[in-house]
């Protein structure tokens, strides 16, 4: 996998995007994940953008082009 082929200039971007729609109002923890393939991307690579608080979390799952394909928003 070439992480060079991430658009990591939108992951600040991102970030704002996850905090306004993954309803965790108040995040204990951030963190990305990025899969050599992911079965939901058609195994292509994948970032995954997760915020989380004692209650539960979320994710975004991005393409290497920096666009969400995924939008995973907390239950609780």
């Amino acid at each position: 996998m070439n992480l060079r082929a991430f658009e990591w200039d939108a992951l600040p971007r991102l970030m704002s995007r996850a905090e306004g729609v993954l309803k965790v109002p108040k995040p204990t923890s951030r963190y990305v994940i990025v899969q050599a393939a992911w079965t939901f991307n058609g195994d292509r690579p994948t970032m995954m953008i997760y915020l989380s608080d004692e209650y539960g979390g979320g994710y975004l799952a991005v393409n290497q082009k920096g666009e969400v394909i995924k939008t995973v928003p907390s239950s609780s």
